[in-house]
């Protein structure tokens, strides 16, 4: 099989050195059923023969076989598939956690047609923003669920590459056991069995209640956003205003966050946790969200972003990096969006300036930098 050798450009092939430019001449062939099985679902192969010599093929072909067929469509073209306009379909896509995508990028499967043509006829006259805040509910915890799974296989997987195994054995053996069939299957089966037993649970507490309702360490951008004076604003708002206010502010909060590539760890009602793979990313979201709150009924914003390492467990994420930026948020001023020095240091797209020390509770004094928001005066406090 294949293997780059330490401190070299050569590669091993059934324990014959070769230069890297044969590495793909000989497996790229229908002799290695993970790679034909790569082929067949359009991934190029450039992008295999990087994931062979970088050790990363088992997780390729984990990744393609989750996707359930190969990559086909724009979103113009997913959206000529479902008899729906452009627009609607990116709705959809960000209710499911997908950011937006280039014009021409390819991000559809004939299984992504057949669900979104499902949730449609599922729709029946129903209100389709009423239908994306369930599908943004699952999402979400969907996705917490995906994190679980794919640390597991991290350590799996990834400690049988750390281990020094082939990577093209693997990705065979990955191939053979068919793992996402039998996942899928039994979250099936445990999912239909959580959702009887929640709704049981609910069932009996409404009769009751007459109604009233260790994980891998890893550096993230972590941001929080606020809605200033919610308290305030839900004094003065009946219970269908309210909820409609916070569904809203939900909607809004997590497609922007989706849209411009962060994941949503958490909806707090008043506010948003996220994440995201850049500091320049989060910096997008914090002043997206700050800048358009205080419209349409919504509260004014304030937010808080940090860079540095997080744990990630059961979905969440922990801390001292959470804690700067939660603390970060806390003493931001009304429609200011104050940030770490280490998140600093990495912000490049947008305009930031020092504005002294802050005190945060838990964790002292820090200098902190703040974010410069278009149209809006910085408040140096």
């Amino acid at each position: 099989m294949c293997r780059r050798a330490q401190g070299d450009v050569a590669v091993r092939v059934n324990g014959v050195s070769i230069r890297d430019d044969w590495c793909r001449m000989a497996l790229m062939n229908d002799d290695v059923a993970a790679l034909r099985f790569l082929k067949d679902n359009g991934i190029a192969e450039t992008e295999v023969e990087t994931a062979i010599l970088d050790g990363s093929l088992p997780f390729m072909v984990l990744e393609t076989l989750f996707r359930g067929g190969a990559v086909r469509y724009t979103t113009r073209e997913l959206a000529d598939r479902v008899a729906q306009t452009e627009a609607v379909v990116i709705r959809v896509r960000r209710a499911l956690g997908f950011p937006d995508a280039d014009p021409d990028e390819l991000v559809g499967t004939e299984e992504d047609v057949a669900t979104i043509r499902r949730l449609f006829d599922g729709i029946q006259g129903r209100s389709l923003s009423v239908a994306l805040e369930t599908v943004r509910t699952s999402a979400s915890a969907m996705e917490k669920l995906a994190d679980s799974i794919a640390a597991a296989f991290g350590e799996g997987v990834g400690g049988m590459l750390d281990a020094g195994a082939d990577p093209v054995a693997v990705a065979e053996a990955v191939l053979a056991e068919d793992t996402p069939a039998s996942i899928v299957t039994m979250l099936t089966h445990v999912l239909r069995h959580e959702l009887a037993g929640a709704l049981r649970r609910e069932r009996t507490n409404r009769l009751t209640n007459a109604g009233m309702s260790a994980g891998a360490t890893t550096e993230l951008a972590v941001g929080f956003v606020d809605l200033v004076g919610m308290t305030e604003t839900m004094e003065h708002l009946g219970i269908d205003q309210i909820s409609e206010l916070v569904a809203g502010y939900e909607a809004a909060g997590y497609d922007e966050i989706v849209r411009l590539g962060g994941r949503v760890v958490k909806m707090l009602g008043d506010g948003a946790m996220f994440t995201a793979p850049s500091a320049d990313v989060a910096a997008r979201i914090c002043l997206a969200i700050v800048s358009n709150a205080g419209r349409h009924g919504i509260p004014p914003a304030r937010a808080g972003m940090a860079w540095g390492p997080v744990v990630r467990s059961r979905g969440d994420i922990y801390g001292p990096t959470v804690n700067r930026a939660s603390r970060l948020c806390d003493v931001a001023a009304v429609g200011e969006a104050l940030v770490s020095p280490e998140a600093a240091e990495q912000v490049t797209v947008v305009g930031h300036v020092e504005v002294g020390e802050r005190r945060l509770k838990g964790i002292g004094t820090v200098a902190v930098s703040a974010l410069l928001i278009p149209g809006t005066a910085l408040n140096h406090h």
